[in-house]
C-alpha cells in the first residue's frame, strides 16, 4: 500500500531498489496528485581559506560604494531640483524608486543567482548601474532621469547587493557570522564617506559631474566581482554492486495542473500551490534535504538483494563527484575532497561503505576575453539558493541542523559535509540537465518558493514586513532631507556633514 501522506504539503521520500530492480512489485504506488521524480544530492563546500577573506574585502568595498551612492542622494537633491526646474518631491521620488527596486527585487535576483552564480550577477549589476548612471549624466528631462537613475540603476543595485551580501556566507562555516558582519559594515562606512564627498563635489561642479564619478565608482565593482569565483560543488551518490541507487521523491504533479478538479483537495492529495502553478516549478520546501537522500540511499543499499550465486549483500559505495566549470580541480580543491573522503571513511569504518572521488576532466583552454571577464565560469550543478541557511547571517553553531551533524563520539572526524547535506535541498535530475535559457528550473523553483502568496497569511511574515517598513521609513528618509533641513534650521553647510554623520551613528 502507498505510504501515508504527511500533514500539509510535503514530499515523501522513497528509495526504490537499485537500477537492476526498478519496477519491482515492492515499489510503492504513486500518491494521488503527486508524481515520482528522480532527485540528487548536491552541496557547495565552503573554503574557509585566505581566498574567502579576499571575497569579504571585495564585498565590503562593493557594498560601501553601492550604499554610499544610493543613500546619500540628499546631497544632490537641491542642485537637481534647480537644474530640472522642479520641486523636491518628484526629484526625491527618483532615488526612492531606485532604493525601492534595490530592495524589492530580491526574489528575482535570487533566482538569477541560482541560475548564473554570484559572479555573473555582480558583474552584470555593475555594468547595468554604471551605464545607467552614465546616461543620467546627460538626462535632459525628469522622465529620462527617473528611467535610468531610478529604475535601471535600481535593478543593477539589487544585483550587486544580493550577490555581495550572500556570497560571503558560502565561503565560511565556523567564521560565517564574523565574515558577514565585516562585509555588511561596508554600508555605514560608505555612507559616512560619501556624504561629505558628495557635498563637496556638488558645490564644486554640480550633480552631473558627481553622478559621472558615481558611474565610475560602480564600474569598479565589475572587477571586484571577479573574485567571486565558483565554490567547490559536490554531487553525492550511492551505488550498490556497481549500480547507482535511484533515489526518488513524490512531488506535486505539475503536468496535471489543467486536469485537476476545482473541488477542495483531499488531505491525501499533493496539489501544487498557486505560485507553483504560476512558475511551473515545485517549491523548494517540498524537496527533502540532501542528507535524507544520502541516508535513505544507504538504507536501500544495505537492504539490496545479493547477486545470483553470491552469499553476501551488495556493497554500498558513497561517491563524491567534484564539479567545476572548467572541468578540472586545483590542487587545493583536490586536497579538500581527498580530506573529506578519507575522514568520511574513518568515520564510517564500521559500516559497509566506501568513499570514492570521481576523476575530473582536464581543464579547458580559455580565450583572453574569457579569462578577463569570466561571466561563464559557473558550475551548472551549483544551486546555492536551495540551501535553507542561504539568508542566515548568525552563528551556524546555534542551528539545530549543525548541532545534530556534530553529535558523534569521534567529533574530530567530522568533515563539514554533514552540515552541508543537512541544510541543502535535493535537486531534481531534470533540473540539473536544464541549462538553456534564463528562466530554467533553477530560477523558477526559487521564484515559486519566495513568491508564494501563502507567506502573506503567516503572522510572523506580516510582523516582519511591518517591522521592515517602519525601520526603513525612519532609516532612509533622513538621508534625503536632513541636509536641507539643517540649512533651513540655520546650520552652516560646513557643519551639515558632521551632523549627518552623528545622526547615522545614532542609528
Amino acid at each position: 500500500m502507498p505510504p501515508k501522506a504527511p500533514e500539509g504539503k510535503r514530499s515523501i521520500l522513497i528509495v526504490p531498489s537499485v537500477a537492476s530492480n526498478k519496477g519491482s512489485a515492492t515499489a510503492p504506488l504513486p500518491l494521488e496528485g503527486g508524481e515520482e521524480t528522480e532527485i540528487a544530492a548536491t552541496v557547495s563546500m565552503p573554503e574557509d581559506t585566505g581566498w574567502g577573506w579576499l571575497v569579504v574585502a571585495c564585498a565590503f568595498v562593493s557594498i560601501g560604494i553601492l550604499d554610499g551612492i544610493a543613500f546619500t542622494f540628499g546631497a544632490m537633491i537641491s542642485d537637481i531640483t534647480q537644474d530640472m526646474k522642479s520641486s523636491e518631491s518628484p526629484i526625491a521620488l527618483v532615488n526612492s524608486v531606485a532604493v525601492g527596486i534595490y530592495l524589492m527585487c530580491g526574489p528575482v535576483v535570487s533566482a538569477f543567482i541560482n541560475r548564473f552564480g554570484f559572479r555573473a550577477c555582480c558583474m552584470t549589476g555593475s555594468v547595468i548601474s554604471s551605464v545607467s548612471l552614465f546616461i543620467s549624466y546627460f538626462a535632459p528631462n525628469y522622465g529620462t532621469l527617473l528611467l535610468f537613475y531610478g529604475i535601471c540603476a535600481g535593478f543593477g543595485y539589487s544585483l550587486i547587493n544580493m550577490a555581495c551580501g550572500l556570497v560571503v556566507g558560502f565561503h565560511f562555516e565556523r567564521l560565517r557570522a564574523l565574515a558577514l558582519a565585516i562585509a555588511a559594515s561596508g554600508s555605514p562606512v560608505g555612507v559616512m564617506s560619501m556624504f561629505p564627498l558628495n557635498s563637496y563635489l556638488v558645490n564644486l561642479g554640480g550633480w552631473r559631474p558627481t553622478t559621472l564619478l558615481h558611474a565610475g565608482m560602480v564600474g569598479i565593482i565589475f572587477f571586484l566581482g571577479m573574485s567571486f569565483r565558483p565554490l567547490l560543488t559536490l554531487t553525492v551518490t550511492l551505488t550498490t554492486d556497481d549500480e547507482p541507487t535511484r533515489t526518488t521523491a513524490y512531488l506535486p504533479s505539475l503536468a496535471n495542473i489543467g486536469t485537476q478538479q476545482k473541488s477542495k483537495v483531499d488531505a491525501t492529495q499533493m496539489a501544487p500551490s498557486k505560485a507553483e502553478k504560476m512558475f511551473n516549478a515545485v517549491s523548494n520546501t517540498n524537496f527533502p534535504t540532501a542528507a535524507s537522500v544520502v541516508s535513505a540511499g544507504q538504507a536501500a543499499g544495505a537492504a539490496a538483494p545479493a547477486q545470483v550465486g553470491t552469499s553476501t549483500q551488495g556493497v554500498s559505495k558513497l561517491t563524491i563527484s567534484a564539479n567545476q566549470p572548467q572541468g578540472g580541480l586545483s590542487r587545493r580543491q583536490i586536497k579538500q575532497v581527498q580530506s573529506i573522503a578519507s575522514r568520511t571513511n574513518q568515520q564510517d569504518s564500521k559500516q559497509v561503505i566506501e568513499v570514492a572521488v570521481s576523476e575530473a576532466a582536464p581543464p579547458k583552454k580559455r580565450s583572453f576575453w574569457e579569462r578577463l571577464c569570466p561571466w561563464q565560469a559557473h558550475v551548472p550543478e551549483s544551486r546555492p539558493m536551495y540551501r535553507d541557511d542561504a539568508f542566515y547571517d548568525g552563528d551556524v553553531k546555534r542551528l539545530p541542523e549543525y548541532q545534530k551533524s556534530m553529535v558523534d563520539p569521534s567529533g574530530e572526524t567530522k568533515t563539514g559535509l554533514e552540515y552541508q547535506l543537512a541544510v541543502s535541498r535535493a535537486a531534481a535530475a531534470a533540473d540539473l540537465q536544464d541549462r538553456r535559457g534564463v528562466l530554467t528550473t533553477a530560477a523558477r523553483r526559487v521564484l515559486a518558493t519566495m513568491l508564494d502568496p501563502l507567506l502573506l497569511k503567516r503572522t510572523s511574515f506580516q510582523l516582519q514586513c511591518a517591522s521592515g517598513f517602519l525601520t526603513y521609513l525612519g532609516f532612509l528618509v533622513p538621508y534625503v532631507f536632513i541636509q536641507e533641513r539643517n540649512k533651513s534650521a540655520g546650520i552652516s553647510s560646513s557643519h551639515c556633514a558632521v551632523f549627518e554623520l552623528r545622526v547615522y551613528a545614532l542609528w
